[in-house]
C-alpha cells in the first residue's frame, strides 16, 4: 500500500503542474492509467503469497490439572482465655512468646474474699451437720420409745385377756376388770401416737427438713470451692502464649480476653475455590504449601467444606467451597495469621498426547478440531480432549500424532489456504 500511495503522490504534484501550465487532457489520463496498472500488479503479487502462521508441536508428556489459590493459616488449635472471675491479679506467671503445657498455671486472680466466703460456709455446714445429727438423735429417742410403748400395750393386752377369763370365772370383781381395760386403753392409745409421730409426723419432717438444709450447706460450700478453683487460671492446651492482655495488679472484669493461647506445632490452612475447581478436588489430594519468601510445605487436603458459601468480589458475588490442610513439625516457620499460596493436584496423566489451548477450536454443537500444517497446506482434524494441564490439554482421540505441527489461534477458513510457518511454540 505504501508503493500505491507513492505513486499516487507522484502524479499528484505532476497533475497540479499540467493545470498550470494547462497541457493537454491526455497526458494526465495516461499517467492515471498507469497508476492503476501498476497497483494492480501489486494487490496481484500479494494475493498469490502464502499466509504466515504461527504453529506448536503435538506431543507427548504429563499432563496435570492443578488448582492454584491463596490460602490463610491459622492454628488448628488455639484459645484465648477470658477472665472467668471479677477480681485483681495476684499473680502472673507468663509472658508473650512462652511455651506452655496443658494444665499449667498461668495467673492467679486474688482469693482473698472466696477464701472468707469459703469458711463461712464450712462453719455453716458443721452447724446444720450438728443440728442434723440433734434431731437424729431426736428421732432415733422417739423409736425407742415407741418400741418400748409397743412392748408395755402387748404386756397390758396379754394381762387384759387374763383377767377376762377371769372375770368369767368370778375370780375378779367387776371394778378390777374396769381398771384392767383402762390400762389397756391407755397403753394402746400412747402406742399409736407415738407411733404416728415416728413414721409420718413431727420428727420425721424435722429430720427431712434438717437434711435439705445440710444439702443446701454442702451445695454452697462445693460451689465456692469450684469458684475458688476458677482463680487458678490454666491452660486448657499445649502450646506458646500469643498475647497478655492484662498485668499483676491489675483489676480483671469477668469474661474480659487475658491470654490468648496458640499450638504452632499444627498449622491449619484454609483456601476457598470456585465451585467449579471444588468438583474436582478429594480428600488427600497432594497440596504444596509456599509462601512469597521461599518457604514450601508438602500436605494433603484434610477436609472440604459440605456446603459453598457466597463471598463478594470485585467482579460480583462467588461461590466458594472451603478446603483446609493441615501442616504438622516444630520446625515450621509458618504463623497463625499468614498469607500463603496453595496447590492443590487434582489429577496427572504421564505420557500422553497434548496440544495447547490456543491451537483448539469449537463448533456450536461442541465438536472440537485443530488445523495441522505441512508442506504449506492446512488440514483439519476433530479432537476429543481429556484432562485439562494449565497450558496443555490431553488428547484423547484423534488422528493426531506425536510431532505434527499444528496452528495456533486458527480461524474457521484455513481449510485448503497455503500456509507458510512462522515458528513452533511448545513450552
Amino acid at each position: 500500500m505504501k508503493k500505491i500511495i507513492n505513486i499516487l503522490r507522484v502524479p499528484a504534484r505532476k497533475i497540479k503542474g499540467f493545470v498550470k501550465k494547462r497541457k493537454k487532457l491526455s497526458i494526465f489520463l495516461g499517467i492515471v492509467l498507469v497508476i492503476f496498472i501498476v497497483a494492480s500488479a501489486l494487490m496481484g503479487g500479494n494475493a498469490n503469497q502464502a499466509v504466515a502462521m504461527p504453529t506448536a508441536v503435538v506431543v507427548k508428556e504429563d499432563v496435570e490439572y492443578r488448582v492454584k489459590v491463596n490460602g490463610m493459616v491459622k492454628s488448628s488449635e488455639e484459645k484465648t482465655i477470658l477472665a472467668p472471675v471479677y477480681g485483681t491479679i495476684k499473680e502472673l506467671h507468663v509472658k508473650q512468646g512462652d511455651t506452655i503445657e496443658e494444665g499449667q498455671l498461668l495467673a492467679l486472680i486474688d482469693i482473698t474474699e472466696v477464701d472468707e466466703q469459703i469458711q463461712k460456709a464450712q462453719i455453716e455446714l458443721e452447724l446444720e451437720k450438728a443440728r442434723l445429727r440433734v434431731t437424729q438423735d431426736e428421732m432415733d429417742a422417739a423409736v425407742m420409745t415407741t418400741s418400748n410403748l409397743k412392748q408395755k400395750y402387748e404386756n397390758v393386752q396379754q394381762l387384759y385377756d387374763s383377767k377376762v377369763k377371769l372375770l368369767e370365772q368370778g375370780a375378779i370383781s367387776e371394778q378390777s376388770f374396769k381398771e384392767a381395760k383402762m390400762e389397756l386403753d391407755e397403753a394402746q392409745s400412747s402406742y399409736i401416737v407415738s407411733k404416728k409421730e415416728t413414721e409420718s409426723g413431727r420428727y420425721v419432717q424435722e429430720l427431712n427438713l434438717q437434711r435439705s438444709r445440710v444439702a443446701l450447706a454442702e451445695l454452697n460450700y462445693q460451689s465456692l470451692i469450684t469458684e475458688k478453683e476458677k482463680h487458678y487460671i490454666k491452660s486448657p492446651i499445649s502450646g506458646t502464649v500469643g498475647e497478655v492482655f492484662a498485668n499483676e495488679g491489675e483489676l480483671l472484669v469477668a469474661e474480659r480476653e487475658f491470654i490468648y493461647v496458640v499450638n504452632n506445632n499444627e498449622m491449619e490452612i484454609t483456601a476457598n475455590v470456585s465451585e467449579y475447581d471444588a468438583r474436582k478436588i478429594r480428600i488427600g489430594d497432594p497440596v504444596t504449601i509456599s509462601t512469597d519468601d521461599g518457604q514450601e510445605y508438602k500436605t494433603s487436603v484434610s477436609s472440604i467444606s459440605p456446603y459453598a458459601k457466597k463471598l463478594q468480589t470485585s467482579q460480583g458475588s462467588e461461590s466458594v467451597v472451603e478446603v483446609k490442610s493441615i501442616i504438622s513439625g516444630e520446625d515450621t516457620l509458618l504463623k497463625s495469621g499468614f498469607s500463603v499460596n496453595v496447590n492443590i493436584l487434582c489429577d496427572k496423566k504421564e505420557n500422553v498426547l497434548t496440544v495447547p489451548y490456543e491451537t483448539i477450536l469449537t463448533d456450536k454443537d461442541g465438536t472440537q478440531y485443530v488445523f495441522t500444517t505441512q508442506d504449506g497446506v492446512t488440514e483439519k482434524h476433530v479432537i476429543e480432549t481429556g484432562l485439562e494441564g494449565s497450558l496443555t490439554v490431553e488428547i484423547t482421540d484423534s488422528d493426531l500424532n506425536e510431532g505434527d505441527v499444528i496452528v495456533i489461534n486458527p480461524t474457521e477458513d484455513l481449510m485448503g489456504q497455503t500456509s507458510n510457518e512462522t515458528g513452533v511454540q511448545n513450552d
